[in-house]
């Protein structure tokens, strides 16, 4: 009845550039997830991609930050259905936080600050590094990055970050992390960082929340759509590690901002992103889709 794909950069995504010349065409929702950079100089997006996008029935946007970015670029507003992304809260409920704490032998007193993604340099885990280092006098606090590594960037974080520094063994890298301990981990961490300047929307903030959990994110337009600043996380300057290094310290110096912000987030979460929410979104656009695209093609016919 109806194509929804994603995201932009795929050969796929031009179907709506020839499917009229097909026997039986279909309405094409265009699911993006464009990560726009700051610099509004840098395409990011082709100019035969921007045509199909614009003769497709709708656009799923993540944020109104992607929205405002094609907007500039000439895409009709009316094409818009902003959803964002979900995260299925009950398999987030119960976590083993003495895992994590037995495996790094963490103490009742230390704090864990962690990124969970792709260990990868496009993610900012260096500004992360740097940022701990400053804080590297502070005993109680350990880092945690883990997520599917990019074997030859590990090498380069613990040659350049760890090797010979005396907070190395504060600092836990973890490769290949299951979804059982993905989960045990995000329970563990009193802190969520995601330092990566390049997102569409920023999923792990949502998966740290239905854990209760603060968080601090760049501050850059998808991420400043996600994250309300001061009130269920913290924003820091992109790239810049004396700033993420204030802002982590603020949040390990207060035990009860972090449940505050941790329990706003989860009560955004419940509010916006359930799946349940997501889906009735998603199924909505579908079907206005489907009626606009039969006004479409009547006039073709006509």
């Amino acid at each position: 009845d109806i194509i929804l794909a994603g995201t932009s950069p795929y050969c796929y995504m031009l179907y709506p550039l020839t499917r009229f010349s097909n026997a039986n065409p279909k309405p094409f929702i265009f699911q993006g997830a464009v990560h726009f950079l700051s610099d509004t100089s840098v395409k990011v997006i082709s100019g035969k991609t921007l045509k199909a996008l614009q003769q497709s029935e709708f656009y799923i946007a993540n944020t109104g930050y992607e929205q405002e970015r094609l907007t500039a670029l000439g895409v009709d507003k009316n094409l818009f259905s902003l959803v964002g992304c979900g995260v299925d809260t009950g398999a987030f409920s119960k976590g083993e936080r003495h895992i994590f704490h037995n495996k790094y032998n963490l103490q009742e007193e230390d704090l864990l600050i962690g990124y969970i993604g792709r260990i990868d340099p496009s993610k900012g885990i260096d500004i992360l590094l740097k940022a701990f280092k400053k804080s590297a006098n502070d005993e109680h606090l350990h880092l945690v990055i883990a997520g599917y590594p990019n074997d030859v960037f590990v090498q380069q974080l613990e040659a350049v970050y760890l090797t010979g520094e005396h907070y190395s063994n504060r600092v836990h890298i973890l490769s290949g992390l299951a979804e059982a301990d993905k989960i045990n981990l995000f329970h563990a961490i009193d802190i969520f960082v995601l330092p990566s300047v390049n997102e569409s929307f920023g999923i792990v903030f949502l998966e740290a929340w239905s854990c209760k959990k603060p968080v601090i994110g760049a501050s850059v337009g998808a991420v400043r759509c996600v994250i309300n600043d001061q009130e269920d996380g913290l924003l820091f300057e992109p790239g810049n590690p004396a700033d993420l290094q204030e802002k982590i310290q603020l949040m390990a110096a207060d035990k009860i901002r972090r449940q505050s912000m941790g329990l706003k987030g989860y009560e955004k979460v419940l509010k916006n992103y359930t799946w349940d929410i997501i889906t009735q979104k998603y199924r909505d656009t579908c079907v206005k889709a489907i009626s606009r695209f039969a006004i479409k093609r009547a006039g073709k016919n006509n």
